[in-house]
């Protein structure tokens, strides 16, 4: 009897440890074949856009720039000549103004005047209104006059060049060319130009306040080359049709050394969104329809071997993403602050599938 009761507790005993060992095995048979995710909190904050381009340097040539008259002007006498190299501010007409100088004395102390009777009887009611009116008339005679010529009489270039027309002595009419100056032309760049098609400027065309870095090379006055960084914005693009590409442009404002025209520089073109208040990782994202997302939270439940980690996943509306982040606004339920989603996982997850969390 007792032989048969020792025989009983070692197979009992063997069949515990067998079943221990079992389980231990299963355990670890389960831990490998489930997959491991990170498991990351999502926050709030802003998107960035960063993209890098090669442009090519270039140099726009400014058009020819004219003078109007502004008023009835009566020209005196020409302080240039045609063919004449000019500076901006440099004078090329002289007006007879006399007339006009008396004419603002004038008015000047009618304003004068009338502001003092105005003041002086403290008028009320209607004759205060028609006396004020009177005295805005006259304060628009006089700015109207005051505009219709330059200072002093003297008409001087719009900008650096030569002088291509210039009016002579005599009485020309409002809106008449009295001058015209043909500007120096650019042997700087002076601003930068690349092609995408469409595909490519995609993204770009969606940022909203976008930077522009641009790193070139710049002629030094001893001859050296040196690297400059400056910032830019971005000019209205155009779309050619006839070739398919985006044409964008940008200003080069190099202060120190030139630019030649042909030279390849870098732009590297950077933008932040708004204020979001759920970003998750883009590899968090699981597709589940056209246009259809979905993120994975990780939650914690009692199994039969104790603690276990199951996704439950969480439709969402994708709002907007770079190239780490996406901003999603889940649809009928909740992502809190202190929830985790799962990410960088290497196959789609099922809901309600036991992962191995990674916490960071």
């Amino acid at each position: 009897m007792n032989t048969y009761k020792t025989a009983v507790l070692r197979w009992g005993l063997r069949l515990a440890v067998i079943l221990g060992l079992c389980t231990v095995l299963a355990g670890v048979i389960q831990s490998q074949l489930m997959p491991q995710v990170q498991a990351v909190k999502p926050y709030s904050g802003r998107l960035s856009f960063t993209e890098h381009y090669l442009a090519t340097a270039a140099a726009e040539q400014p058009e020819q720039q004219s003078v109007q008259a502004a008023g009835s002007w009566i020209i005196q006498q020409a302080m240039a000549e045609e063919g004449q190299a000019v500076r901006k501010g440099d004078a090329l007409l002289l007006l007879d103004v006399q007339d006009q100088m008396i004419r603002l004395q004038t008015l000047e102390a009618q304003i004068q005047e009338q502001t003092n009777y105005i003041n002086a009887y403290n008028w009320t009611g209607g004759d205060r209104l028609v006396l004020e009116q009177k005295l805005e008339a006259t304060k628009m005679e006089y700015r109207q006059l005051n505009a219709s010529f330059p200072a002093n009489g003297v008409v001087t270039a719009p900008a650096d060049g030569v002088v291509a027309e210039l009016a002579g002595p005599g009485a020309v009419s409002v809106g008449q060319t009295v001058a015209c100056i043909t500007p120096d032309q650019n042997t700087a760049a002076n601003c930068i130009q690349w092609s995408l098609t469409a595909a490519q400027a995609q993204t770009l065309l969606e940022q909203e306040k976008l930077a522009l870095d641009v790193t070139c090379r710049a002629e030094q006055e001893d001859g050296t080359l040196e690297t400059v960084e400056v910032s830019t914005a971005l000019e209205p693009y155009e779309w050619e049709e006839e070739t398919g590409v985006y044409r964008f442009e940008a200003s080069l404002p190099v202060e120190q050394g030139i630019v030649r025209p042909g030279a390849q520089v870098e732009v590297t073109a950077k933008s932040s969104s708004r204020e979001y208040e759920c970003l998750v990782p883009l590899s968090s994202l699981i597709l589940t329809g056209p246009e259809q997302y979905a993120v994975a939270k990780v939650e914690q439940t009692d199994g039969i071997w104790g603690e276990e980690y199951r996704v439950h996943l969480v439709m969402v509306e994708l709002l907007e993403s770079d190239a780490v982040n996406a901003a999603v606004e889940p649809v009928g339920e909740t992502i809190g602050s202190n929830d985790f989603i799962a990410s960088y996982f290497d196959r789609a997850l099922a809901d309600g599938e036991q992962v191995q969390p990674l916490w960071s």
